[in-house]
């Protein structure tokens, strides 16, 4: 049973189906694993299979983008390592990963409301673990798509390839 488990997974090739590596990307695996062992059956799994995939791809491209901003602005590879730091930490610590946004502290509560992971990790645990929602989901999709336009717009200005 195992070993035809193992062979279903493999046929599947994640990587091929939840694309370049980003914030979605472990949610999209495990989903890809559970639908490779449980085939999808109707034209509702359908629906629930592209429901739980549009929070994964659009937080890819808002985060890729935000790379791409990062970038524009970074002289050197570790001036870009350290940017990425000063952003990376306040988006990990301040969205409700790690912890509810309602047990920090009120001075910092909007701030998580302003964090473009706060609503990626609220979509995908809406439409993953049927989680209590911080946002409704359209709304969660909207600041998301907000993030992207604006960062997307940011790095097509000031972004140049240079050696």
């Amino acid at each position: 049973m195992a070993s035809e488990v193992a062979d279903e997974v493999r046929l599947v090739e994640p990587a091929k189906v939840c694309g370049q590596i980003g914030p979605g990307h472990i949610a999209c695996h495990i989903d890809v694993l559970k639908h490779s062992t449980h085939p999808q059956e109707s034209s509702e799994d359908a629906r629930a299979w592209t429901t739980r995939r549009l929070p994964s791809a659009s937080g890819n491209a808002t985060f890729i983008s935000i790379g791409y901003v990062i970038a524009s602005f970074a002289r050197t590879e570790e001036a870009a390592n350290g940017m990425t730091s000063v952003v990376q930490f306040p988006l990990m610590f301040l969205s409700g990963i790690f912890f509810p946004i309602a047990l920090m502290p009120s001075f910092l509560q909007p701030v998580a409301a302003l964090l473009p992971l706060t609503y990626l990790a609220d979509a995908l645990r809406q439409v993953m673990a049927g989680g209590v929602p911080f946002a409704p989901l359209w709304a969660d999709g909207l600041i998301l798509g907000a993030w992207l336009i604006a960062s997307f717009l940011i790095s097509a200005r000031y972004f140049r390839w240079e050696s």
